[in-house]
């Protein structure tokens, strides 16, 4: 999908782009993607293509109103009813299919068969002329029938000058005319007259009837219900982009500047549309358009770029290029633009990429983000970018991974900072589904049992519960909770007080031992951060795999209220506090003394209460 403003646009290869638009604040509306026509309905501004052998001919019937169409060889099925052939660049609704090479169609407007500026060549000495019939698709002894040909007069010239002409009369190529084949773009007719020169004439306006005479010059729409639809879309340099059926896997198709809903050809000029094969083949399939510092494309076995130098304003028909600087190819997962380079899966499912430009190079660099993480990765299929919060400058990447849990990159680029972690559900039975940003705001698809919700994430870190409610009203031990904690474990949370943990019951009734105006429900989640071993290079070599202890550890906090350093929990209370008020949260750096030696040792910071955490940092020394 892509999106400007209050316009978004679906596509899938299995059914026609949808659009949908927000008309009013709450108000959404949904419709199949329109193509812009023309002012009399005749034309649709849609891409059309050649996808059939080549040496299939078409004929029909007659040139207006609802005509019949046959193919010389079987083409046609129920699917192409609804779809528009162009026969010579003449619309034709299909309305019925009758057999694989006959179906009935109506005619926008009328089928005028007009050959190009002078198509006839008279030849020198001969009463023939060669006409010029692009795509005729006719054989040797056909009829064709001309009208509007000019005369055409041949000059015959010797040293001194012109000895002589001879004029082809229009009478003598108007007409019905028997046909000798030269090839499929040339045939010749008699006339009377015998040139006395080579020459082109006929002028500008020669047509033939069209009805009932087979031709090879026909074509369909790229997208259909026969030929597929797109896989991709992107809005960029105020042009919309499709790119990517299954008739044709690698072709990229754009609009005209500013006008969205115009795909047509046209006269190739710089605000018109663009459409080419990216020359991947079939087995390359177009997954991802993205816009970011230029177009780029990504497909099942590469990802690709539109360079421009700096004093070209646009891409256009003539100067449209791409390149390919690597072939690790995108999974299915849309990429997503984060901290200035593009984010993707690559294709294998296994590794996390960042697409990013680099100056220096004039191209772009695809490196693995997740080389540490690769335990992380599993079977993604969804991701979603939030760039900071009201409340928090952190801005992340979120995978959905396919056992349900969330694969989280953190980066900040110009701190040279990034990192990965896992989220999971508080009860372990429940998933996560999907994700998307909206804003500052992360929202999550969450499977809990065999219900769906739409839950959103809080903008800081002080919420220590998952899937959270929170109820307030009289002081009171009896709380009416909702059904959806049913049967379930839950932790209780009033303020900076931990309740409990408590086993909802089918009243949904929650009995606390402490008399509170407000709680917070939810499920409780498991916070872990586990440092790496240390390697501490000595005199004599690396310490990595020796026999060593981390003795002491500074863990420097903010804002805490829970805080356990290899189970040793940061105690907050003086023998002498009010155990009415809950303790002052702790900021600052904390020291923790830790036993045991170990040839990998590490450090395990983790809770055992939902309040809430945030650990800045950690020092350690080591013995060895």
């Amino acid at each position: 999908y892509s999106q400007v403003a209050d316009t978004l646009i679906l596509c899938h290869r299995n059914w026609p782009p949808q659009l949908i638009r927000r008309t009013a604040p709450t108000t959404f509306t949904r419709s199949p993607f329109g193509f812009e026509t023309s002012a009399d309905g005749n034309l649709t501004y849609q891409p059309y293509g050649s996808f059939a052998d080549a040496s299939i001919r078409l004929t029909p019937s007659a040139v207006t109103g609802s005509i019949t169409i046959t193919a010389s060889a079987p083409l046609f099925s129920a699917l192409w009813v609804g779809s528009r052939i162009r026969l010579y660049g003449v619309e034709v609704l299909i309305t019925a299919f009758t057999s694989t090479t006959v179906v009935t169609g109506t005619v926008a407007g009328r089928i005028d068969g007009t050959l190009i500026v002078n198509p006839f060549r008279a030849l020198i000495g001969t009463a023939t002329l060669e006409v010029t019939h692009i795509r005729h698709g006719l054989t040797t002894g056909a009829t064709v029938t001309f009208s509007g040909a000019n005369d055409i007069v041949t000059a015959d010239y010797t040293g001194a000058g012109v000895v002589g002409y001879t004029t082809i009369r229009a009478s003598e190529i108007n007409g019905a005319k028997t046909i000798t084949v030269i090839d499929d773009n040339t045939y010749t007719i008699p006339v009377t007259s015998i040139a006395r020169s080579t020459q082109d004439g006929g002028g500008p306006r020669v047509r033939f009837a069209a009805g009932g005479m087979a031709t090879l010059n026909w074509d369909e729409p790229v997208f259909s219900r026969v030929r597929g639809y797109p896989r991709a879309v992107c809005f960029h340099e105020q042009r919309l982009w499709f790119g990517g059926t299954d008739a044709r896997p690698d072709g990229l198709w754009s609009s005209w500047i500013f006008r969205v809903f115009n795909f047509s050809v046209g006269d190739g000029l710089d605000n018109q549309s663009i459409q080419v094969s990216i020359g991947v083949g079939e087995l390359s399939a177009i997954r991802h358009i993205a816009s970011n510092k230029h177009l780029q494309v990504f497909t099942s076995s590469g990802e690709f770029f539109t360079p421009r130098s700096y004093n070209q304003p646009a891409l256009t028909p003539g100067n449209f290029n791409i390149v390919r600087p690597a072939s690790n190819g995108a999974s299915i997962v849309r990429p997503t633009t984060f901290d200035g380079a593009t984010i993707y899966v690559q294709a294998n499912n296994k590794t996390v990429r960042e697409f990013n430009y680099i100056d220096t190079e004039a191209s772009y660099t695809s490196l693995a983000l997740s080389m540490l993480a690769n335990h992380l990765i599993q079977l993604p299929y969804d991701l979603a970018v939030v760039s900071g919060t009201s409340k928090r400058p952190e801005q992340y990447a979120i995978l959905v991974i396919g056992d349900g849990s969330l694969a989280v990159f953190h980066s900040a680029r110009a701190e040279k900072l990034a990192g990965w972690t896992l989220w999971r559900c508080g009860a372990p039975t429940d998933q996560f589904v999907s994700v998307a940003s909206v804003g500052d705001l992360i929202y999550a698809v969450v499977q809990r049992g065999s219900a769906f919700y739409l839950e959103s994430f809080e903008e800081d870190d002080q919420l220590p519960l998952d899937c959270a409610l929170t109820y307030s009203g009289a002081p009171s031990t009896t709380w009416v909770i909702n059904p959806i904690y049913r049967g379930r474990e839950v932790s209780v949370i009033s303020g900076d007080f931990f309740l409990g943990r408590f086993t909802v019951p089918p009243t949904d009734t929650l009995a606390l031992n402490d008399t509170v105006s407000s709680i917070t429900v939810g499920y409780d989640f498991e916070t872990e951060v586990e440092t790496l071993p240390p390697s501490i290079d000595a005199p004599d070599g690396s310490t990595m795999g020796e026999r060593s202890r981390i003795s002491t550890v500074w863990a420097w906090i903010d804002s805490t209220m829970n805080v356990a350093i290899e189970g040793q929990t940061l105690v907050l209370r003086l023998g002498s506090d009010n155990i009415e008020d809950p303790p002052d949260r702790a900021t600052g750096v904390y020291r923790f003394h830790n036993l045991g030696y170990s040839r990998q040792p590490t450090i395990k910071v983790s809770q055992t209460a939902p309040l809430p955490m945030r650990l800045l940092g950690i020092k350690t020394r080591v013995v060895v």
